[in-house]
């Protein structure tokens, strides 16, 4: 079973290479290394905390801890860039409570459970605007609750959701992500993938971001491709729920299916091939594949599977 499985995974990466080109060709550098290993870390996450259009073609991602004064005023300033930067920033904040702040990870915790009720960045806000309140109180819990509170946050459900181990988890993956990208400065920011310093003032920001635009511009595009894969002589179903995207929460930013048609792949990036597409989709697939050689009681046989994939030229 598993030489057939791996047969299987053999050809069809090699049917992919075949149908969308060599990936040597055509995906970049910076978009290989992505795939997989640390950098996979500097890219949106599904889980990340956004504002802005996911498919914008700058993003922001900033290591964040709410008791931290120097984040407080950054902020501020994302708000200033995101008005400045409408429908062209991404601007993603992710966990990293220093252990020099004793309430900073009760705050990310705060913020989560939150979060878990629509109001993870009104939380935020709240946070850093009574940075001074609650960090030098002696019950942060009692004015966190508060802060919920005059989210029209149930305070049952507010403390409820911060017992719920799924909140402390997500902020250890942040941290985790931090440590693997070597930003151990608080904050730390990434934009479109790559390390910067940290802005002194919103001018330098704004330069930065400017820069940024312009590089992205040559990477940019809309363009649809038609996807067919076929197992078994039965085509694989790709407008179920758990392959499709929806506006605001794509499975990727770059590359997926949405609408409910499974039929039509989009893809918003140069040098993103179907290989790229496919990978995160591996473990759903690993899932049909085996429960299709365990009905099927497979011994040593070839495996009838083809892919058929045709390029449109771009359309808007």
């Amino acid at each position: 079973m598993d030489k057939i499985f791996f047969l299987f995974l053999f050809c069809f990466f090699t049917i992919v290479a075949m149908l969308w080109g060599h990936p040597a060709e055509t995906l970049s550098n910076r978009e290989r290394a992505s795939a997989e290993g640390p950098r996979k870390y500097l890219f949106p996450l599904v889980g990340d905390w956004m504002k802005g259009p996911v498919r914008a073609p700058a993003f922001l991602i900033e290591y964040v801890d709410f008791q931290c004064p120097v984040c407080k005023r950054y902020n501020e300033i994302n708000k200033e860039l995101l008005k400045d930067y409408q429908g062209r920033l991404l601007i993603i904040y992710r966990h990293k409570p220093s252990p020099t702040h004793p309430y900073s990870f009760i705050a990310a915790l705060s913020a989560e459970a939150a979060g878990k009720e629509g109001c993870f960045w009104q939380m935020a806000d709240l946070l850093f605007e009574k940075q001074d309140e609650w960090a030098n109180a002696q019950d942060p819990w009692k004015l966190f609750r508060q802060y919920a509170h005059s989210l029209n946050i149930a305070e049952e459900r507010f403390l409820r959701n911060l017992k719920d181990p799924q909140q402390q988890n997500k902020i250890l993956k942040d941290i985790q992500s931090s440590l693997a990208l070597g930003a151990t400065t608080i904050p730390s920011f990434f934009l479109n993938a790559e390390r910067i310093p940290n802005p002194q003032s919103y001018e330098d920001f704004k330069i930065l971001i400017e820069a940024s635009l312009i590089k992205s511009k040559k990477t940019q595009v809309h363009e649809h491709a038609d996807i067919r894969v076929v197992l078994d002589g039965k085509p694989v179903d790709f407008s179920l729920p758990k392959f499709q995207s929806k506006y605001g929460q794509e499975l990727d930013p770059y590359v997926h299916l949405h609408h409910g048609n499974g039929k039509v792949l989009h893809k918003h990036k140069n040098g993103i091939n179907l290989g790229y597409f496919l990978k995160p989709l591996v473990w759903i697939l690993e899932k049909i594949i085996l429960a299709w050689i365990q009905v099927r009681d497979l011994s040593p046989v070839a495996i009838k599977f083809s892919c058929f994939l045709s390029m449109v030229e771009k359309n808007p």
